[in-house]
Order: C-alpha cells, then sequence, then structure tokens
C-alpha cells in the first residue's frame, strides 16, 4: 500500500529532522504553504534534494497569501491526487490539527480511498507545555528599609512599572529585554544585567532558551508597591546635606592648599639676605604681581597677615619665620 503524507506545515511545524523522518516513512509528502513557517540551512536543502527530484517532496506555494490559503490548496490537492492515484493502493494522512481538514479527509473516503487525519503531533507537544502553564512561583517583597540600602531596588521597581504598562507588547527574548533594560535605566549607572538577574530572583521572568516567560501576577504586585514617599525625599534631603557640608570644607582646604603654595613660593623667593627683602608694602605688593598674576595683591597681602605671616606696620613689612620656613 503507498502512502501518501498531506502535511498542512502552517498548522504542524516540522524541524528538517522530522520532515527527514516523515520522507522515509511515506511514498510522497505533499506540502502547501502561504507563508513558509520553516528555515532550512544547506545542509538540508542537499538532503532534501534528492526528495525533490524523485518527486517524493512535493512543495506548493500559494499565489497568495490570505487566511486558510493553504487550507484550500491541501483541499485542491487531494481532489487533484483522487483523481491521479489508484484507490486500491494508495492510504492518505492528513497531518493537521485544523478541524477544517476532516472534510478533506471525509471526501477521500467517499472517493474509495483510506484516509486519516493526524493530530497526535500537536496534542502531544501540548501535553508537554501543559505542566508550564499550571507552576507560577510566589514572588518576594523585601522590606522597607531594603530600599533606602539598596537604591537599585527602586530603580528594578520602577522598571516593573514600565514592564506592567506594555502588557502586549513585551521583549520576548533575552537580549531583547536586557536592551530595553539598558535604555530604560540609563543614567542610573546600575548594570542592566543586575536587573536583569533581580527580574529571575523575584519571579517576575523565567529563562526558556533565548526567551523569557513572563509572570504577570507577580509583574503586578512590583509594579503596584507604594513606596512611602520619604525614601527617596530623605535620600535627596541626605544627599543635599552631605553637599552642604562637604562644600564648605572642601573650600576650605582648597584655599589652605592654595595659600600653603603661595607661602612655599615666597619662602623661596625672601630666604635671602634680610636687607635684600622687600620692605615697604609697595615693593612686597609688587613681588606678589609678578609671582601670582591671577591673584588679587592686596587681597593676597591680607590674607598672609590674618594668617600670621607676616606683619604690616604702617608702610613697612615685618617678615614672620613661618613664612619663611622652606
Amino acid at each position: 500500500m503507498k502512502k501518501v503524507l498531506l502535511l498542512d506545515i502552517e498548522n504542524i511545524h516540522k524541524t528538517e529532522k522530522e520532515l527527514l523522518h516523515l520522507l522515509k516513512t511515506y511514498a510522497c509528502v505533499y506540502l502547501v504553504y502561504a507563508k513558509s513557517p520553516v528555515t532550512l540551512s544547506l545542509d538540508a536543502l542537499i538532503k532534501f534534494s534528492p526528495f525533490v527530484v524523485e518527486k517524493k517532496l512535493v512543495v506548493i506555494k500559494m499565489p497568495k497569501i490570505g487566511k486558510d490559503a493553504a487550507d484550500f490548496g491541501l483541499a485542491f490537492l487531494a481532489g487533484q491526487l483522487s483523481i491521479q492515484m489508484d484507490k486500491k493502493n494508495t492510504c492518505f494522512d492528513v497531518m493537521s490539527n485544523d478541524g477544517a481538514l476532516e472534510y478533506i479527509v471525509d471526501l477521500l473516503k467517499v472517493m474509495g480511498f483510506q484516509a486519516t487525519q493526524l493530530k497526535t503531533v500537536i496534542e502531544q507537544s501540548r501535553e508537554i507545555l501543559k505542566p508550564v502553564s499550571l507552576e507560577e512561583p510566589t514572588t518576594v517583597i523585601p522590606d522597607v528599609e531594603q530600599f533606602s540600602q539598596r537604591p537599585h531596588l527602586v530603580v528594578f521597581k520602577k522598571f516593573c512599572e514600565y514592564l506592567a504598562k506594555i502588557p502586549t507588547n513585551k521583549p520576548t527574548k533575552i537580549e531583547s529585554l536586557k536592551n530595553t533594560i539598558r535604555t530604560k535605566v540609563q543614567g542610573e549607572q546600575i548594570d542592566e544585567n543586575l536587573i536583569f538577574s533581580l527580574l529571575m530572583n523575584y519571579k517576575i521572568i523565567q529563562k526558556d532558551d533565548l526567551k523569557v516567560i513572563y509572570f504577570e501576577k507577580n509583574l503586578m504586585v512590583w509594579a503596584n508597591l507604594v513606596l512611602p514617599e520619604m525614601i527617596e525625599n530623605e535620600k535627596k534631603k541626605e544627599q543635599v546635606g552631605q553637599n552642604q557640608m562637604l562644600l564648605p570644607i572642601i573650600q576650605k582646604d582648597h584655599t589652605s592648599f592654595d595659600l600653603e603654595n603661595i607661602r612655599l613660593t615666597l619662602a623661596r623667593r625672601l630666604n635671602v639676605a634680610a636687607h635684600l627683602r622687600p620692605k615697604y608694602v609697595a615693593g612686597f605688593t609688587l613681588l606678589l604681581k609678578q609671582n601670582f598674576p591671577e591673584q588679587n595683591a592686596e587681597d593676597l597681602l591680607n590674607r598672609l597677615e590674618h594668617n600670621q605671616w607676616l606683619k604690616v606696620n604702617q608702610r613697612e613689612i615685618e617678615y614672620s619665620p613661618r613664612l619663611l620656613m622652606p
């Protein structure tokens, strides 16, 4: 008995290996498609070419893409084959999970052929997938204090809010999800891998090969989580307070550093015989202008005197030993 397979490839996707197995099982395999659901490698083309040449594999593309286009093509093909083939020596298998193709099977039987619709492939795959959809883990919410101690949790919560706003258009691949994270947390100085790990750890997503599965219930728990406004406000206040406290310290240190550099420069200039040092304010002011042109000479003179490195006595300068120390 010659076995012929009519395969609804758009309804039941097949791998290269599975197609090769079918070609060894059936005398002829007919594929009709409107939009190709299969991508073949070059190695596969070489393997399939002998079957195509011997017409054991016949591939027919519909001239137009439309709803049920491939189904109509299979129906037409079944009618043509029923005329060409011997009903006593030929049986048909129609592999599809589409209930409408039962009419093709019934018509082939009316024409006197043995015909069967095969649905087992999809039914088996559904049985495999059933447990996955039933199991949804429970997420854990950290204590409020953790959000102030670990600022990246606040960024993570905001990203969950973003995902919750796009219920039908979330990234489905791991790489595209990481790209989205990178875009959304830009400027937060947080690596996208950290946010991705948190999505895994808090059971928002689950990896499925190169794709991700979302647990919507857990996502909504995090998206709807209300954090005390004090957390962010206190952080801002604390940062502002720290900046205000540090500013005068930084300014003081910077000023002290500048003055010490000025003192060292003056010590090198003034470590000469006493009679060679500028005696009067005018001469010392000129020395300051020559060595520190970016400074205001009068202000600098006042600062030196304030630090007790020198003393202005009417028009004369009295130098302190502290100013002259190398």
